[in-house]
């Protein structure tokens, strides 16, 4: 419902961004998103046009979004990423430099567009589907792994440059392939140490192959990189079997570590974001290329039918914006953390519900979904595809300049008014509106932040024939400054300077409460677009949670809607307790009348009953989503 302005003062010195400076900074304030988000494609379910082949089609969607980083799959399984039933015939291929040279991986890897490829890349010239570390490595083997890893660097260096190109050689969930995970009981700690001995000389076989294989090259205008990707990491728990973040990636000296993240892909998890990126980073030794700036998400992303709003048959209003408000915070605390790329799983979902079994060249449904697809079954984009393109074309500088994030609507004053919102298109374009009818009325949103500092207060509004004047409460501190949203003619946006706020806490939460003051001409209405909020230390906020379910993108209604129809709730007025009924999934939120949130519930259904008895006695605001539609009771405690 809201766009806030995180705003900074970048730094005055930009260091050159070269083989000297890597590890200095992560990337230049120059640097287009476009070079540091991509996309994966591999495994997909379902696929558009028969007239291409399945990789083709995915790699011309991620080109089509205007990424130029991209994420695909090398080894023996390429066939299964990229299957024969969908247009992908593949010759024999025995090693990784052959599997280059066929016409479909050279498609991907000539297109000038893209810059960056991250290459799941497994080596073929050993036994077993991925690789063969677990009992150790062998002479024999050692031989192989090195001299396929080493011939395709030198084959990439030679083939692509003057470029521009980056190639990044990784595995694929590392906890995934010590296999730890799933087996119980675990094995003995003797043979728990020889496969963890295993994994750690299988990765640095791998990238002493192509530190070798680089040098030796000498070719500039293109680079190839080592990584090594891991996806257990808790700030929370222990696990109950070794990983790779804790027992191999310290004995390690790669390029790069990958953080297969989908430990914060939901509302509950965010707070644990940047506690488990700098987890991550002591773990991780610094690399000679790019000192500890040697970081990146190889998977990130959220199941929008299956966890993040509840199991539902397809997405809706309401999963897509869930789902592209947790991709969009994570992206900016990434970027603000200094990730260098964030690969999204994936472009066509493959993720099955259980159960489901596909026949062969069948497409998926989007009922037999879990939803990591942001070009959708049905064919639609999601949120979070709409958002990636929106960004591309900034810089890092424009974008951290203006650190988008949303507020959470947490209340509005009482009556016969209402709260629209107005959702123009994938730039971000948020505009709330109180439709008020007195002196007095308030809409108020709550921002959760971590700052502090004295900081100056901006708001972006609309003014036009229809609108009132305003002043501005953050918490305790009244801004006097009454704005007149008053102009004659068409609708137009405006910004005024409010004043200065000495935010302290760290995190707390701060209502920002617009109350109505008067009007000029005909209407009180208010219409606002945005707050600012410029540090003067040039720190922009950490944000560190937002509502699961803030009504963004939404509209409450005071007239019942067709999917509130069968919605009960009783008695009313309570004493202690009272119900809710509806035959659909439905969230409810209770909040007092000075905007306090006092109860929260979500993936409900069918009749819940709540008890209210901690509560004080008096009027409460109950909120109840369902289906991207919100309605508002009024509730009365005796």
């Amino acid at each position: 419902m809201k766009k806030i302005y995180f705003l900074w003062i970048l730094a005055v010195i930009c260091l050159k961004f070269n083989q000297q400076t890597l590890g200095q900074t992560p990337y230049p304030t120059s640097t287009k998103l476009s070079d540091i988000i991509g996309v994966i494609h591999m495994n997909g379910t379902y696929r558009f046009n028969p007239s291409k082949d399945f990789m083709k089609e995915g790699v011309d969607e991620i080109e089509n979004m205007g990424t130029s980083v991209i994420k695909l799959f090398m080894g023996k399984s390429t066939a299964v990423s990229y299957p024969s039933y969908w247009g992908n015939t593949w010759p024999t291929f025995t090693n990784l430099t052959a599997l280059a040279q066929t016409s479909y991986f050279q498609d991907a890897f000539n297109r000038t567009q893209f810059k960056t490829y991250v290459l799941t890349a497994f080596e073929m010239t050993n036994p077993g589907n991925v690789t063969n570390f677990k009992d150790g490595i062998s002479p024999t083997e050692e031989t192989n792994l090195y001299n396929e890893i080493y011939n395709f660097t030198t084959y990439l260096c030679n083939t692509y440059a003057g470029t521009g190109k980056t190639f990044i050689l990784a595995n694929w969930e590392g906890d995934g392939m010590l296999g730890f995970v799933n087996e119980s009981p675990l094995p003995s700690p003797t043979v728990q140490s020889i496969r963890l001995a295993g994994l750690v000389k299988w990765f640095q076989i791998r990238q002493n192959a192509i530190s070798a294989a680089r040098t030796a090259a000498n070719k500039t205008g293109v680079t190839v990189l080592g990584a090594a990707e891991f996806n257990h990491v808790s700030i929370r728990k222990t696990y109950d079997w070794p990983t790779v973040i804790d027992s191999v990636v310290p004995k390690l000296n790669m390029d790069l570590y990958s953080f297969s993240n989908w430990k914060s892909n939901t509302p509950e998890t965010v707070d644990d974001f940047n506690g488990t990126l700098n987890y991550i980073k002591a773990k991780c030794p610094d690399s000679d290329l790019f000192g500890a700036n040697n970081i990146y998400l190889g998977e990130t992303g959220t199941f929008e039918n299956y966890s993040v709003v509840g199991d539902i048959p397809a997405h809706n209003d309401y999963s897509d914006r869930v789902s592209r408000q947790i991709m969009q915070r994570n992206t900016e605390l990434a970027l603000k953390f200094g990730i260098r790329y964030i690969l999204h799983w994936q472009i066509y979902c493959n993720g099955l519900r259980q159960g489901v079994v596909l026949p062969p060249g069948q497409n998926a449904t989007e009922s037999q979904l879990k939803g990591t697809g942001i070009r959708r079954a049905d064919g639609s984009y999601s949120g979070i595809y709409n958002y990636y393109k929106a960004i591309m074309p900034k810089t890092i500088g424009e974008y951290l300049h203006t650190y988008e994030a949303e507020a959470q609507l947490t209340a509005k004053s009482t009556g016969d008014t209402e709260s629209d919102v107005i959702y123009t298109g994938a730039s971000g374009l948020y505009f709330s509106k109180l439709d008020a009818n007195a002196v007095g009325d308030w809409i108020q949103y709550t921002l959760r932040v971590s700052q502090t500092d004295s900081c100056t207060i901006k708001v972006k509004y609309r003014k036009g024939p229809t609108y009132g004047k305003f002043k501005l409460t953050v918490g305790s501190t009244v801004l006097n400054t009454v704005v007149d949203c008053y102009k004659t003619g068409d609708n137009t946006f405006a910004e005024v300077t409010l004043g200065k706020i000495k935010f302290n806490g760290s995190p707390a939460s701060y209502n920002f409460k617009f109350n109505v003051e008067g009007k000029t001409g005909a209407e009180y209405d208010l219409g606002i677009d945005a707050i600012e909020i410029i540090p003067s230390t040039g720190q922009f906020f950490n944000v560190t949670s937002f509502a699961r379910n803030s009504p963004l993108l939404e509209k409450i209604h005071t007239t019942e809607d067709v999917v509130f129809t069968d919605f009960k709730f009783y008695p009313n007025p309570v004493i202690h307790n009272f119900s809710t009924e509806l035959n659909k999934l439905y969230d409810i939120t209770m909040f007092d009348l000075s905007g306090k949130q006092v109860m929260q519930q979500y993936g409900l259904m069918g009749k819940q009953q709540f008890d209210l008895s901690n509560l004080n006695k008096g009027i409460y605001l109950l909120r109840v989503n369902s289906e991207g539609k919100t309605i508002v009771k009024k509730l009365i405690l005796q």
